[in-house]
């Protein structure tokens, strides 16, 4: 999907009193392909102090949030490189997924390792932490039992069919490849299946997947 050229308008009013003209003006520019909205929001303050907020786009959900992970890559690649652009672009279509429920399959391994690096960064969930802070918090092994196992199985498998069946158990989003998800699984060949999915974003090593296009659809977690 390609974005752009891109415009964005700032624009003060000195009264709070409006007539409906704006809307309609840009309801003809939208209806005549001079324009498509891709993120508009209106605030309004009031002498005591409260908020109003209008917020419209004329983009799906699905690019909603691929806009949003461009805008986020953007911001982290130019805060810290390639690793912060794809932390930025999970988070900035976390941001703009309009309540999609967001998972992210990654790395599993030890604590104090790059394993499930991404949501310690972003605090979106993934599959399963660093397996002492879940001995840690959950008490024993019991509630993720298998998980490890799930995710190493995900990521070096070389059929499609069981790949699929592990995003749904776990309603993954985004699968994430980088470096450390390289050195951990490429010997297994089991990397090469996800370049059927859809590239949401990539850099260098980084290469982010949408969780589609192996057998179906991720479902959304519940």
């Amino acid at each position: 999907m390609t974005f752009g050229p891109v415009q964005m308008l700032v624009v003060g009013f000195d009264t709070d009193e409006f007539t409906g003209k704006i809307r309609e003006e840009l309801k003809r520019l939208k209806e005549q392909d001079v324009v498509r909205v891709i993120d508009l929001l209106a605030v309004r303050k009031s002498q005591d102090g409260e908020l109003e907020i209008l917020q419209e786009s004329d983009l799906t959900q699905d690019e909603a949030t691929e806009f949003g992970a461009l805008i986020g890559a953007l911001v982290g690649f130019g805060a810290g490189g390639e690793e912060e652009a794809s932390i930025g672009a999970i988070a900035g279509a976390n941001e703009l997924a309009d309540g999609q429920k967001i998972v992210i399959a990654e790395a599993a391994g030890d604590d104090y390792t790059l394993a499930s690096r991404i949501s310690a960064a972003t605090g979106i969930p993934t599959i399963v932490g660093w397996v002492g802070h879940e001995n840690q918090w959950r008490g024993s092994s019991e509630p993720y039992a298998g998980r490890f196992e799930d995710v190493n199985a995900l990521y070096t498998t070389t059929d499609p069919g069981q790949a699929m069946e592990i995003l749904e158990k776990y309603g993954v989003t985004y699968v994430y490849v980088g470096q450390f998800e390289r050195q951990q699984y490429e010997t297994s060949g089991g990397l090469a299946k996800f370049e059927e999915m859809p590239v949401m974003f990539q850099a260098g090593e980084v290469t982010i997947y949408g969780a589609t296009g192996l057998t179906g659809e991720a479902e959304a977690a519940q």
